[in-house]
């Protein structure tokens, strides 16, 4: 990092901001911030030219964009703002289309997609026509990101950039009109022409037009060794690129090729090598990302929700193809890849984030062979055609029958080559699908030993993948793994869409006690918990579900779904797994540090049962009432200080464990940088500030169980999609906590002190944490424990208020019991 900063100080000092002289060092920072020259300069030069821009934008706003004159003094033009341009471009291709746009709307004109400009070599426009064709071909499932592209290209053709008026209108061309009419001989005569230029995204498309046309006349082998045409004339288009922007930007761009010919060949029906070609692509990824490490939280973001897609492909293939260890490993790499990005990816919080699917050698093999699938000679077949139909209405010269018997001999040659290509490919293809090319784990991360060794109960693992019309399920137990695919429900198409509007309701009528929760329940519960799923799990005499969820469905509690005859929570226990790595919760914590905000803080409104549910906790002297030893701390007296010292319950004579309850506004944002504590003092306590330490080298390897009794999600905002509990679960548990108890919305104040108080002495009593959990929730959905009985919990202080608030039910409607979850680390 020396030499880095050293470098940069330089570079600063040679590339002072002036208007004509620096053009050079804007060039040179836009392809380092591509990847094009070093890994660690990507971020610096990503800095370098943010602030070029900066200064730049400061200068258009007091005099306008400055003249240029040409070298007579004749020829007046007006200078591109090209910092401005580059970082744009940059943006653009990390997927940031939001601040792209909101810079280039600054401008009253700019011409960003056309590949120079004023000696800038732009990368943009093929990064957006491969990211609007997976959007046009469904593969792309970010809606979001999909509106900001469409701003963007908007932004960029009313300021008359005519490549982006021109992919503006494909993008907003309606899918699913009338086919358009190919015509065989024409498409085979394109693509015969396109022979002379193995490089060009002509050979490229109309390979895949007849790969597509093949296919649908029956010739499945020819429309395979079609779209490997394709694939190839990409990866040599690619490598080109790579000369001009960098061995990023060519990385990105076969990783994106790898992944639809994937695709299209798993439709075609070469499903070997179509997941062959997904994991090089995902490992290809894995590599783009450790390189990018150090690139700033925005950027990274965008660029996961670009490339997530490609992970989500991978594991869906391999739920297709029952290949349940495999899919279950992606969808932990998909795991930690979020939870790094919510902790800005922070060394120690990297776990397994670029670690790479294994390669069997068959399956090396395989990409090798695939990687020889070149174009034809159908340039030869077509000077062999004409001089045949020459030779039906006259005698060849001679010079011309030496060229027919030549070219005759050059296509026998080249048949025989290609049908040894094509054996030597179904060879190595069914090598792949005859070996056992399984994911290799290494002991410690193993779902089944963990389940064997690890757990004291029954326990299955569920691992769920959302697709925008599709579902995948990985059920793990400790003897076996299965897999379930579904894309109905209720007899219509599956729709992602559906899906989250259907828990946005649950949400709503789980949050609303006088409300009937029992129908919403009942139909997520047949959605995710199928018949055969079930069955499954009973004929193991599973007791424990530990549940991995995926995009919006972790905001939903499972304990609350409903099989038509009760709660989920009455049959099994429920708890959550994270990315923080595997622990033992068996050691309960005998001591706890409690924390309350009762008062209102800016826009954060008061919490008024706080002090009433921390005296029901803490115990301090032998006159309290409450059910644990220790510590409380409210409003003022909770500030950092205490909180470091509240994480601290060993002494000189004994090493203890304990637990940390906060009762104060928990904000969960996206990542990091929006996330954070809110202490009794008003001041806010960022996650970042508790992932190093308080400042004070503090962590939480005393800690058997931390409890957020007042936690809010980032539910309902844009592009929320639950992994910011999980992700900051993970980050707690690898400083030390050996579990999360967290709130997915926030509970009434007497209900959440008596459930809490059952809850900690049943697991204070030496009751596994998930099962003391599942006991308090069914004691208030019996009943034992509710509004006119609060007496009834165990140690209760009298001081417990009766709620008020109407419910038919009491304290037996979920929202008073299934919004608490417990998160126990990595599967």
């Amino acid at each position: 990092m020396r030499d880095v900063d050293t470098f940069m100080q330089q570079a600063d000092a040679n590339c002072p901001y002036r208007e004509a002289d620096t053009d050079a060092c804007v060039v040179f920072f836009h392809r380092a911030a591509l990847g094009g020259v070093a890994a660690d300069l990507s971020a610096p030069a990503y800095a370098w030219l943010r602030a070029r821009a900066a200064l730049e934008w400061d200068e258009i706003e007091r005099s306008g964009l400055k003249a240029h004159v040409g070298n007579e003094g004749t020829d007046i033009v007006w200078r591109n703002p090209l910092a401005t341009i580059a970082l744009s471009d940059v943006l653009i291709f990390y997927g940031d289309y939001a601040q792209a746009t909101q810079i280039i709307e600054r401008l009253t004109s700019i011409d960003l997609l056309n590949v120079d400009v004023d000696g800038l070599q732009t990368i943009s426009a093929d990064g957006l026509r491969r990211q609007i064709v997976r959007y046009r071909e469904g593969r792309a499932a970010d809606d979001r990101q999909k509106d900001e592209l469409e701003n963007l290209l908007s932004a960029l053709a009313s300021r008359g950039d005519t490549v982006a008026r021109d992919f503006l209108e494909t993008l907003r061309t309606p899918i699913g009109g009338p086919a358009t009419v190919v015509n065989p001989g024409d498409l085979q005569a394109r693509f015969e022409r396109a022979e002379a230029h193995p490089a060009s995204r002509a050979l490229s498309n109309t390979a895949r037009q007849l790969a597509s046309l093949k296919f649908a006349e029956g010739d499945g082998e020819a429309a395979v060794e079609y779209e490997q045409i394709a694939m190839n004339a990409d990866m040599v288009r690619h490598a080109t690129a790579g000369i001009q922007g960098g061995p990023l930007v060519a990385d990105m761009a076969r990783v994106c090729s790898l992944s639809r010919t994937s695709e299209q060949l798993f439709a075609f029906g070469a499903p070997e090598i179509a997941l062959t070609l997904a994991k090089d692509a995902v490992n290809r990824l894995q590599g783009i990302r450790a390189v990018l490490s150090d690139l700033p939280e925005d950027l990274q973001m965008c660029f996961q929700q670009k490339v997530a897609g490609h992970y989500r492909w991978l594991a869906d293939l391999f739920i297709v193809q029952n290949r349940p260890a495999e899919a279950s490993r992606v969808l932990d790499m998909l795991k930690d890849f979020e939870t790094f990005q919510f902790s800005e990816r922070a060394p120690d919080q990297a776990g397994d984030s670029f670690e790479t699917l294994h390669l069997a050698p068959q399956e090396t093999r395989l990409l090798d062979a695939v990687a020889t699938r070149r174009t034809t000679i159908a340039q030869q077949s077509r000077k062999y055609r004409a001089l045949a139909q020459i030779a039906a209405t006259r005698d060849l010269t001679a010079q011309e029958q030496a060229s027919f018997q030549m070219l005759e001999a050059e296509l026998a040659e080249a048949a025989t080559l290609r049908e040894q290509t094509r054996a030597f490919l179904q060879e190595t293809a069914a090598a792949v699908g005859r070996a056992d090319v399984g994911v290799q784990l290494a002991p410690g991360k193993s779902i089944k030993r963990y389940l064997r060794q690890k757990r004291q109960d029954e326990a299955a693992v569920l691992q769920y993948l959302v697709l925008p019309d599709r579902m995948g399920l990985v059920l793990t137990t400790a003897a076996s793994q299965s897999v379930w695919t579904w894309d109905t429900t209720d007899g219509a198409q599956f729709s992602e869409t559906d899906l989250n509007e259907q828990i946005a309701q649950f949400r709503t009528v789980l949050q609303t006690p006088s409300s009937d929760a029992v129908p919403l329940a009942q139909r997520l519960h047949d959605l995710l918990l199928p018949n055969a799923v079930v069955r499954e799990l009973e004929g193991s005499g599973i007791q424990t579900l530990i549940i991995a969820p995926d995009r919006q469905l972790r905001y939903i509690p499972f304990a609350a779904l409903h099989d038509g005859t009760g709660w989920l929570a009455e049959r099994f226990v429920v708890t959550h797994a994270t990315a923080g790595g595997i622990v033992a919760t068996s050691d309960a914590g005998d001591r706890i540090s409690a924390f309350g905000l009762s008062n209102p803080v800016g826009d954060f409104p008061a919490l008024p049962g706080v002090a009433t549910e921390v005296a029901a906790l803490v115990q301090e002297n032998g006159s309290d009432s409450g059910v644990l030893r220790g510590q409380g701390r409210m409003n003022d007296d909770f500030d950092a200080t205490a909180f470091a010292r509240g994480l601290v319950f060993s002494d000189a004579q004994n090493e203890r464990l304990g637990i940390v309850h906060l009762a104060s506004h928990f904000k969960l944002g996206n990542t990091e940088a929006d996330s954070f504590l809110l202490l009794g003092d008003g001041n806010r306590l960022s996650v970042a500030d508790i992932r190093t330490g308080l400042g004070r080298d503090s962590d939480f390897s005393e800690v058997a169980l931390l409890t957020l009794s007042a936690c809010e999600t980032a539910f309902g905002t844009t592009s929320a999609d639950g992994r910011e509990l999980e992700s900051f679960a993970a980050v707690a548990q690898r400083q030390g906590a050996q579990a999360v108890l967290a709130s997915l919305w926030p509970v009434a104040d007497a209900s959440t002190a008596a459930i809490m108080v059952n809850f900690y002495q049943r697991y204070t009593s030496n009751t596994p944490l998930a099962h003391a959990l599942s006991q308090s929730q069914n004691d208030l959905i019996s009943g034992e424990v509710n509004s006119t009985r609060p007496e009834a919990v165990r140690g209760a202080a009298p001081s417990i208020p009766v709620q008020t608030q109407a419910s038919p039910q009491g304290w037996r409607h979920p929202y008073y019991w299934a919004a608490f979850i417990l998160l126990e680390g990595a599967v």
